[in-house]
C-alpha cells in the first residue's frame, strides 16, 4: 500500500517543484468545468443495519464542493435516500450537462457515494447497483477527468500500481491543473474492510478526514490550493493512524489512471471565506465544531506545526482534549476573516461539557455586561422623549438567557408658563431565548421594570408663584411600573466584544400622588457596547 501511495503522489513532484520556483503562485482553481452527483443513502438492502450519517456526509460534501470545490449549486445533484433508478438516471443528466459544457474548455465529473455495500455493489434503498456497472456508466462519459469517491462498507476495489503518463513535453504554467485527465476511484476502505461511522464525529471517518483535507489542513505547500494527491495522502495518513488500534483497521484504496502534467487541483480553501490558524503551542487532538456543536474537522498537530484550516464566517468552538479537562477556545470569524489561535486564548473547562452530543450551543463565557445609550417615549404627556444611560448584565445558558438592567434619564417638559424636570432611576429584569447565526445572535423575551421619578416644577414668573403659593413648589416623586416584550440583536467585532441593539414594546403606569396615569403603548431603543466573560 506504502508503494502505491508513493506512486499515486510521485506524479506531483514536478508540480511542486516548480511551485517553489516560481516566485508567485496563481491560487486559482483550474479552468475546468465541474459538474458533481453527491449520494447519501442511510438505508441499504433488507438485512442491513441502517446507517446514521450517510446522509448528513453527502450534504455536507456538496456543500463544500460548492463553497471551496469550484462546483456551481446548478450543477452540484444531490441524491438522498434514492434508489439505484435515480442514481442512473443522474448519471445520464450529467452526462448531457458535460457535453454541454465541453465546448467551453475541460471538463471534470466529481462522484461521491455514502452507503452500504457489499464486495460487488452498492446498496441504495432497497435495490443495488454494482461496482462494475457503475464503472462502465462513467467510462462511457466523454468527460476529460473523472473522479469517484465511495465511502461504503466491504467494496472491493482492484488497485494497482499505474503511475502517470506524461504527456508531450510543454512549459510550466501556473493552470497546471488543466492538463490532467483520467480516471480515479478512491475507495474508503480496503478488500473486504468495513467503512466506519464514528459517533463523535457524526460521520463516516475517511470522509471526515477528507473534508478536513479540502478545507485546507492538506495544503502542504501553502499555494492556497488543495490537490488531489495532497487530499488523498492526508485522509489515507489519518484514517489509518486513527484505526490502527481498533479492532477494524481501514485502510483507503485507489484506482487510477491519469495523465497530463502536475496535479489536479481539488479545493481552493480560500473560497470559504475564513480561516482558522492552529498556532505554535497547541499540541495533541483539536476539535473545531461550529455554533450547532457539529464537528467541522479534528486535527493532530505538534507544537511546533502551524495549522490553517478553511472554515465558512461564523462562531467556532476550538477543543483540545487534556484527561478530564479540554483547553476550550470560543473564536468568532468574520467574513475573509483570520484568526490565530495560542495557548493563552483557551480556557479549562471539564471535558464531559465539550462532548458534541448535543446540537444546543455551549456558552463557554456566560456573562456579558453592555453599557450604552437608550431613547424611550414618555411616561407623561408632553415627555415625548426620555435619554436613558443605561448598564445590563446578562447570562446565557444553552439559548436561554436571564438580566438584569440599571438606568437612569434626565427629562423636561415645557407646559403653560412652567417647566417640569424629572429624574428617573430604573430596575429591569429580563429572560427569554436566543439563537447564534453567524456573527449575530438573536435574543427575544420578557422584561418588566420598576422605576422611581422625582419631579420639580419651574414657574416662568417664579417669584409671583412662589408668593401665591406661600413658597416654592414641592418635589414630586412617583413609581413607574410596566412590562415589555424584548427583542436583542447583537453583533461581535470579537470573542469577547458586542455591539447590541434592544427594542422594547410594552404598556408602562406611572403613580405620583394621587394620580395614576397609564399608557397603554411604549416604546424604548437602545444601543449597548458590551463584554463577555
Amino acid at each position: 500500500m506504502k508503494r502505491r501511495l508513493l506512486a499515486f503522489i510521485g506524479m506531483c513532484c514536478m508540480e511542486l517543484l516548480a511551485t517553489g520556483l516560481a516566485s508567485a503562485a496563481n491560487t486559482a482553481l483550474p479552468q475546468d468545468h465541474r459538474v458533481a452527483i453527491v449520494v447519501g443513502n442511510n438505508v441499504g438492502v433488507t438485512g442491513d443495519e441502517p446507517l446514521h450519517y450517510a446522509e448528513a456526509d453527502a450534504r455536507r460534501m456538496r456543500q463544500l464542493l460548492i463553497d471551496a470545490g469550484g462546483v456551481s449549486p446548478e450543477r452540484a445533484y444531490l441524491l438522498l435516500g434514492r434508489d439505484a433508478a435515480a442514481l442512473r438516471r443522474a448519471i445520464s443528466e450529467a452526462t448531457g450537462r458535460i457535453a454541454e459544457l465541453a465546448a467551453h474548455g475541460p471538463t471534470t465529473l466529481i462522484v461521491y457515494v455514502s452507503c452500504h455495500a457489499d464486495e460487488k455493489s452498492l446498496h441504495l434503498a432497497g435495490t443495488k447497483l454494482t461496482i462494475e456497472e457503475l464503472r462502465a456508466l462513467l467510462n462511457a462519459i466523454e468527460v476529460d477527468l473523472c473522479l469517484t469517491i465511495v465511502d461504503a462498507c466491504r467494496t472491493r476495489v482492484q488497485t494497482r500500481h499505474k503511475g502517470g503518463r506524461p504527456g508531450p513535453e510543454i512549459a510550466v504554467v501556473l493552470d497546471k491543473g488543466t492538463q490532467v485527465s483520467g480516471k480515479v476511484f478512491l475507495n474508503a476502505t480496503g478488500p473486504g474492510e468495513p467503512a466506519q461511522e464514528w459517533t463523535y464525529l457524526r460521520g463516516a471517518l475517511f470522509t471526515h478526514h477528507l473534508m478536513t483535507a479540502l478545507r485546507g489542513v492538506a495544503d502542504v505547500d501553502r499555494d492556497g490550493r488543495v490537490t488531489l494527491a495532497e487530499a488523498y495522502s492526508y485522509a489515507f495518513r489519518t484514517t489509518v493512524a486513527q484505526t490502527a488500534t481498533t479492532t477494524h483497521p481501514q485502510h483507503p484504496s485507489f484506482d487510477f489512471n491519469l495523465q497530463g502534467f502536475g496535479d489536479w487541483a481539488f479545493t481552493r480553501p480560500g473560497e470559504l471565506g475564513s480561516r482558522l490558524i492552529l498556532g505554535q503551542g497547541l499540541a495533541g487532538t483539536i476539535w473545531i465544531a461550529d455554533q450547532k456543536n457539529q464537528l467541522v474537522a479534528e486535527v493532530a498537530k505538534t507544537a511546533d506545526e502551524v495549522v490553517a484550516v478553511a472554515v465558512d464566517p461564523g462562531w467556532y468552538r476550538v477543543v483540545l482534549p487534556d484527561g478530564v479537562n479540554a483547553l476550550v477556545a470560543d473564536v468568532n470569524l468574520g467574513w475573509r476573516n483570520e484568526r490565530t489561535l495560542i495557548p493563552d486564548e483557551f480556557i479549562a473547562v471539564p471535558l464531559n461539557e465539550t462532548t458534541l452530543k448535543s446540537p444546543e450551543p455551549i456558552v463557554l463565557r456566560p456573562w456579558r455586561v453592555e453599557l450604552g445609550y437608550t431613547l424611550a417615549s414618555g411616561s407623561l404627556a408632553g415627555l415625548v422623549r426620555r435619554h436613558f444611560v443605561a448598564l445590563n448584565a446578562r447570562y446565557a445558558k444553552r439559548r436561554w438567557f436571564a438580566g438584569v438592567g440599571l438606568g437612569a434619564a434626565p427629562g423636561q417638559f415645557r407646559g403653560n408658563a412652567l417647566t417640569v424636570h424629572q429624574w428617573e432611576w430604573r430596575l429591569e429584569i429580563e429572560g427569554g431565548m436566543g439563537f447564534p447565526i453567524h456573527i449575530f445572535w438573536l435574543g427575544g423575551g420578557i422584561a418588566g421594570s420598576v422605576a422611581l421619578v422625582r419631579q420639580k416644577v419651574e414657574y416662568d414668573n417664579a417669584e409671583r408663584m412662589n408668593q401665591l403659593a406661600g413658597g416654592p413648589a414641592p418635589l414630586h416623586y412617583g413609581a413607574v411600573y410596566g412590562i415589555s416584550a424584548l427583542g436583542l440583536a447583537s453583533v461581535s467585532f470579537t470573542s469577547r466584544l458586542w455591539l447590541t441593539l434592544r427594542l422594547h414594546l410594552g404598556t408602562e403606569r406611572l403613580k405620583m400622588d394621587d394620580q395614576r396615569i397609564e399608557h397603554p403603548l411604549v416604546g424604548r431603543v437602545g444601543l449597548q457596547l458590551g463584554v463577555s466573560f
